[in-house]
C-alpha cells in the first residue's frame, strides 16, 4: 500500500514544498499535480519524495500512482502568497537595510582614505 504525505498544515507562503510518500519497493512511481482543471505528471520514477517549486496562489492537489493504479489518497496543497502590502513593506525593509550597507561602506571608505580610522 502506498501513502502520499501532505506538507504541514496551513497554506504554503512561497510555492515551495516537498511531497514525501512510500511505496512497495522497487516498484516505479508516478506524482500527478492537478491544479486549474489540468492534470500532468510531475515525477515519474523510484524516488520517494519530491520538492516542488515555482508554485503560484491556488490549491494543487497531488495523487501518487502506483504501477499504472492509484494508490494513495489524495494530497491536497494551498498556497497562499503574501498580500501585496506585506509584500512591499518585506521591499522596503530590505531597500532599507541595503541602502543603510552601502551608506555605512562608503563612508567607512572615505574615512580610512583621510587616515581617520586604521
Amino acid at each position: 500500500m502506498a501513502t502520499l504525505t501532505c506538507p504541514a498544515e496551513g497554506p504554503d507562503r512561497d510555492g515551495v514544498y516537498r511531497l514525501v510518500w512510500t511505496a512497495p519497493e522497487g516498484q516505479a512511481v508516478e506524482l500527478v499535480e492537478h491544479h486549474a482543471g489540468r492534470a500532468r505528471t510531475i515525477y515519474a520514477g523510484r524516488d520517494r519524495a519530491a520538492t516542488v517549486t515555482g508554485r503560484h496562489g491556488g490549491d494543487y492537489r497531488y495523487a501518487l500512482v502506483v504501477d499504472g493504479g492509484a494508490a494513495a489518497p489524495d494530497c491536497l496543497v494551498t498556497v497562499e502568497p503574501h498580500s501585496l502590502p506585506v509584500a512591499f513593506g518585506f521591499f522596503t525593509v530590505g531597500l532599507a537595510v541595503t541602502l543603510l550597507t552601502v551608506t555605512m561602506v562608503v563612508r567607512g571608505h572615505r574615512a580610512h582614505r583621510r587616515g581617520l580610522i586604521g
